[in-house]
């Protein structure tokens, strides 16, 4: 049998940005929050000290022979009997019960940041209105925000759903049960916002509805496919604009369309889980950026940047010179795999509202060389 390597499910300590509490279901009925689970994950995972590796399923076996394995390529762990462990050996501490008091208290503790961050940054004028609905559009000449807040919706709620999922497994849910309470916990502070925002100047937005289930769509997607985690990634990258000192006293930094980016990573280390060697390719990222320039706060240089990069994989860079486990290292390679850190890429963008290409170097509308066009 092949190398079976193991790995840490590595920490997501994104940035929960603004919600609305609801108090969802203790996650799971019954005994769900409080057996301990021998359960079968995807591809590598921290194997139980008190459970053996019985077989990946790749070859349509089990592992003893008898030929019911799922094919899926998971790793099923199984409770053994107690031994003492040889010296030097892998270990980890069984999985306790989850404390129902403990996700309820996470559950409220993370509403109560969502209402206060709500109220500081929309709703602290007190301009209640009859309820309306809201027509933004997309990403076109004629909306008016460009589609910048569009990205941000997607990408808030994103990280919302993978960052509640990671909070619910540290107060030892279970991964699965984790990973749908994540989604149901944004998907309904998602609607609860736009909810309040029907009876604001700002209206309810159905378009925002779509790009916050589209964002928990894709997260989810990640939350439960390991192997395609590793391959596939969702970055904002954000350098303030000329328009952020007043966007701060009015604690609306995330309103700063100007400076941000949005990125969809194709992580060229990730085809390693399918098969092919990417070589000294595995440091590197490719995919897709889009940002919008003066459509949010309005400016005179209006411009939608539709764009490729290829840049460097900060993460699998950090593994193979700092290693993993370290809590610092930890961070680091949560942090970048969320954040697009500036000078470490280079891209190309054509602008959608006609001025030209520009070939860019990691930071927003600046940065930049002008290649042609008006």
């Amino acid at each position: 049998m092949g190398e079976i390597v193991l790995q840490k499910r590595r920490p997501v300590k994104a940035l929960v940005t603004a919600l609305l509490v609801l108090l969802i279901p203790t996650v799971a009925a019954g005994d769900s929050l409080n057996t301990t689970v021998p359960v079968t994950v995807p591809v590598a995972v921290t194997v139980f000290s008190t459970g053996s590796i019985v077989g990946d399923g790749s070859d349509g076996k089990d592992g003893n022979g008898d030929g019911d394995g799922d094919g899926n390529g998971a790793l099923e762990v199984e409770p053994a009997a107690p031994s003492a462990a040889p010296a030097g050996a892998l270990t980890a501490p069984a999985l306790r019960p989850a404390n129902p008091w403990a996700v309820g208290g996470l559950t409220a503790g993370l509403g109560a940041v969502v209402i206060l961050s709500g109220y500081l940054s929309w709703w602290d004028d007190g301009e209640f209105v009859p309820f309306t609905w809201q027509k933004t559009g997309w990403f076109g000449p004629d909306a008016p925000l460009g589609g910048g807040d569009k990205k941000g919706h997607f990408f808030s709620f994103y990280t919302m759903t993978r960052a509640t999922a990671q909070f619910y497994r540290w107060v030892r849910v279970s991964d699965g049960w984790a990973r749908f309470a994540g989604a149901t916990f944004a998907f309904a502070l998602g609607a609860m916002i736009e909810t309040v925002d029907g009876f604001t100047h700002y209206g309810f937005e159905f378009h925002d509805v779509i790009a916050n289930v589209t964002g928990i769509a894709v997260a989810s997607l990640l939350e439960w496919d390991e192997r395609l985690d590793r391959l596939l990634g969702v970055r904002m990258g954000f350098v303030p604009s000329k328009y952020f000192p007043e966007q701060i006293k009015r604690l609306e930094t995330m309103n700063d369309y100007s400076g941000m980016s949005l990125h969809l990573d194709l992580r060229l280390a990730g085809l390693a889980g399918y098969g092919l060697d990417p070589g000294y390719a595995r440091y590197l990222t490719v995919g897709l950026t889009y940002g919008t320039r003066d459509y949010g706060p309005d400016g005179p240089d209006k411009r939608r940047n539709l764009g490729v990069f290829v840049g460097l994989n900060l993460p699998e860079l950090l593994d193979a010179t700092l290693g993993r486990g370290k809590p610092g290292v930890e961070v680091l390679r949560t942090f970048t795999r969320y954040y697009a850190v500036p000078l470490t890429e280079v891209g190309l963008q054509h602008d959608l509202d006609g001025t030209g290409q520009y070939l860019n170097f990691g930071v927003p509308n600046r940065l930049e060389v002008h290649l042609n066009g008006d």
